[in-house]
C-alpha cells in the first residue's frame, strides 16, 4: 500500500499531550478515518529520533507512535519532538583567590603547582597526578608558569631542603592528605619544611604579598665555623615587604651557637743576659786617651735598651768623667720619671768607685678588657653579637741604668761603667670572648605582617665566649759589670749596670654576653599578632666569663651578660 507524501511546511510536527504526531494525509489514514478493520496488527518498528531536548535540559521528547498497516508490519514512526526541558543548573565560576578550606574548587592544576614527598622533580609537571618532589623546584615553576599557588602535601617525613627563598605573589598551602582521598584538605594537618640551613624561610621585597598557611618551617641549629663564630638562627626573615599573612603556621628557629673563647696572652720575653761587650774595662796608665764602656747594640724586639756605662778618661780630659746613661723607655713605666744612670767618680784613687746603674722601672700592666654590650645588634641582614673587648698587652720594664765610670789622673784612665741590663717585655693581652649567637623565630624588617593562629618558637641562645687569660710580663736581667779596680795603678772600678725592670702584665679579655632568645624581632611596624597566635621563647645564652691573670685567678677582667629573652623585640633598642 502507497501512502501519499506530505510536506509539513511551517507548522512542523503536532503534539498532542503526551504523543506526537507527525503530518499526513487523512484521505489515506484509516485510523483518522475510523474505518480500520478489526484484525490485530502487526507492531510497527519504534521510532528511532529521540527528541531533542531542552536547553540545558535533560528531558527529551517521546518517540512516534508506530505505524499501522492491513496485515503487514508498521512501517517505523518519525521520532518525536523533543519536550522543552527545564533549565539546567550551571556550575558557577571558582573564585581562585580563596583558600583551600573556603572553597575546594581551588585545588586544581589551573590554580597550584602540588607537591608531594611521592613526586618527582623530573618526570613531575607540577600536576596533581604529576607532583614535584620539593617545594623549592614548585616555587620556581609557579613564576615561571604564572601561578600563584603551591599545594604541599602533609607528610611525617619533612620536606628537607635549603633555605626556602618565597618570592612575591606566590603562597604556599600546607595541610593536604594526598593518601587518602587524593588531595583532600584538612588543615588540622601541617606540613613540615625542614631546612638544612640556619634560616628556614626568607621573603624579600614582596609587594603583591604572600600567604603562607597550615606550614611548620624549622631551621637547623646555627654551627660556629672560625670564620663564623656566634652564629644565629632565624626560623623566618621578611624584609621590605607588605600583605604577608602567615595562618596557622609554625616557625621554629633553631639553637643560636657559642661565641668563641677568647686566646690566652703570652707570657713577656725576659730582658737579654748581659755578656761581656755591655761590661766596663779596667782603667790603665798605659797611655790611653778612653777606654771603651759597655753597651748594647740594639734596643730588644719590645723596644727596651739599657743604659750604656761611662766611659773612662784621663783626669784632665776636657769633657771630664762620663756618667752613665739612662735606660728605655721612659714613658709607661713606674715610677714614670726620666732615669739617668749612675754617676762617674770625682777623685783619683781606686776606692773611688763609679756609680752602679739605678734598676729600671717596671713596665705598667694591661688594662683588662670592657664589660661586653647587653645585646648585640640585629640588622636586615641578621644579628652581630654582643662581643666582650681585648685586653691590653703590658708595657715593657725599663731598661737598667748604665753604670758611672771611676777616676782618672793626668796620665791614668778610669775603668769604664758597665752597661744597664734590659728590661723584660709586657705580658700578652687575652682577648675578648665573642658573643652567642641569637635564636629567632621571625625577623621583620620594615615589613607589615599578620600572624594568624600561628605559633612562632624561638631555641636556646648560644653561650658568650669566655675571655682570654692574661700573661705575665718579663723578667729583667742583670746589667754588665763595670771596669775592675787596678791596685797597681790605684784606679778605682767602674759602676755597674742597674737591673732591668720587670715587663708589665697583660690584661685579659672579657667574656661575650649570650645570645638573645626571641619570637619575634621587628624593626619598622610590629606584626599583628591575634589572641590565638604564640609566640614562645626559651632562655638566653649563658654570659661568658672574663679572663684572669695567668697563675693569679683573683686578677679577672669582667664577664659578659646572660642572653635576653622575650616574646617581642624591637630592633634598634
Amino acid at each position: 500500500m502507497k501512502f501519499k507524501r506530505f510536506t509539513c511546511g511551517t507548522f512542523g510536527l503536532l503534539a498532542v499531550g503526551s504523543m506526537v504526531w507527525g503530518c499526513s494525509d487523512q484521505s489515506n489514514d484509516c485510523k483518522a478515518n475510523a474505518n480500520c478493520g478489526s484484525f490485530v496488527p502487526s507492531a510497527g518498528s519504534a521510532g528511532t529520533l529521540a527528541g531533542a531536548g531542552g536547553n540545558g535540559g535533560s528531558n527529551g521528547g517521546s518517540g512516534g507512535n508506530g505505524g499501522s498497516s492491513n496485515g503487514g508490519d508498521g512501517t517505523s514512526g518519525i521520532g518525536g519532538a523533543g519536550m522543552a526541558g527545564s533549565a539546567g543548573s550551571v556550575e558557577p565560576g571558582c573564585d581562585g583567590t580563596v583558600s583551600p578550606d573556603t572553597d575546594k574548587c581551588v585545588i586544581d592544576d589551573q590554580f597550584g603547582i602540588f607537591v608531594s614527598q611521592t613526586g618527582d622533580d623530573k618526570a613531575g609537571d607540577g600536576s596533581m597526578l604529576k607532583p614535584l618532589a620539593k617545594i623549592s623546584t614548585a616555587l620556581a615553576a609557579a613564576v615561571n608558569q604564572k601561578i600563584n599557588r603551591v599545594y604541599v602535601c602533609a607528610s611525617l617525613t619533612p620536606y628537607s631542603e635549603a633555605t626556602l627563598d618565597i618570592p612575591d605573589g606566590v603562597s604556599v598551602f600546607g595541610g593536604f592528605t594526598c593518601d587518602k582521598p587524593q588531595w583532600a584538605y584538612d588543615p588540622s594537618q601541617k606540613s613540615i619544611f625542614d631546612a638544612s640551613s640556619a634560616v628556614g624561610a626568607t621573603i624579600d621585597a614582596a609587594v603583591t604579598g604572600v600567604t603562607l598557611q597550615d606550614l611548620r618551617i624549622q631551621a637547623a641549629d646555627a654551627v660556629s665555623s672560625p670564620n663564623m663564630p656566634g652564629s644565629s638562627s632565624f626560623g623566618m626573615v621578611i624584609t621590605n615587604s607588605k600583605n604577608i599573612l602567615l595562618k596557622r603556621v609554625e616557625v621554629d628557629a633553631g639553637k643560636g651557637s657559642k661565641g668563641a673563647d677568647g686566646a690566652n696572652g703570652v707570657k713577656g720575653a725576659d730582658g737579654a743576659d748581659a755578656k761581656s761587650p755591655q761590661n766596663g774595662a779596667t782603667g790603665t796608665c798605659d797611655g790611653t786617651p778612653k777606654i771603651p764602656r759597655g753597651s748594647w747594640p740594639t734596643q730588644s724586639a719590645c723596644g727596651v735598651l739599657g743604659g750604656d756605662g761611662g766611659d773612662g778618661k784621663i783626669g784632665s780630659s776636657p769633657d771630664g768623667q762620663e756618667n752613665g746613661g739612662g735606660g728605655t723607655p721612659k714613658t709607661n713605666v713606674v715610677p714614670p720619671v726620666p732615669q739617668s744612670g749612675g754617676k762617674a767618680a770625682t777623685t783619683f784613687g781606686k776606692n773611688n768607685a763609679g756609680e752602679d746603674g739605678p734598676h729600671g722601672a717596671g713596665g705598667i700592666d694591661g688594662s683588662n678588657g670592657g664589660v661586653a654590650p647587653k645585646i648585640g645588634a640585629f640588622k636586615v641582614d641578621g644579628y652581630s653579637p654582643a662581643d666582650g673587648s681585648d685586653g691590653m698587652p703590658g708595657f715593657p720594664g725599663q731598661g737598667g741604668g748604665g753604670g758611672g765610670a771611676s777616676f782618672g789622673s793626668d796620665t791614668c784612665v778610669g775603668s769604664s761603667g758597665g752597661a744597664g741590663g734590659m728590661g723584660g717585655c709586657g705580658g700578652g693581652q687575652g682577648t675578648k670572648g665573642l658573643g652567642g649567637g641569637a635564636s629567632t623565630g621571625i625577623l621583620s624588617w620594615n615589613s607589615a605582617v599578620v600572624l594568624d593562629a600561628c605559633k612562632i618558637v624561638a631555641a636556646a641562645g648560644g653561650a658568650g665566649g669566655v675571655g682570654g687569660n692574661a700573661a705575665l710580663g718579663g723578667v729583667g736581667k742583670m746589667g754588665g759589670a763595670g771596669g775592675l779596680v787596678n791596685s797597681g795603678l790605684n784606679i778605682g772600678p767602674g759602676g755597674a749596670g742597674g737591673f732591668g725592670g720587670l715587663g708589665g702584665n697583660g690584661g685579659s679579655g672579657s667574656g661575650g654576653t649570650g645570645g638573645p632568645s626571641y619570637a619575634v624581632v621587628f624593626a619598622g611596624t610590629q606584626p599583628t599578632t591575634d589572641a590565638s597566635s604564640e609566640l614562645k621563647v626559651t632562655d638566653g645564652g649563658a654570659a661568658g666569663s672574663g679572663g684572669h691573670l695567668q697563675g693569679f685567678p683573683a686578677i679577672v677582667a669582667p664577664s659578659g651578660f646572660k642572653g635576653d629573652s622575650a616574646a617581642t623585640f624591637k630592633a634598634g633598642n
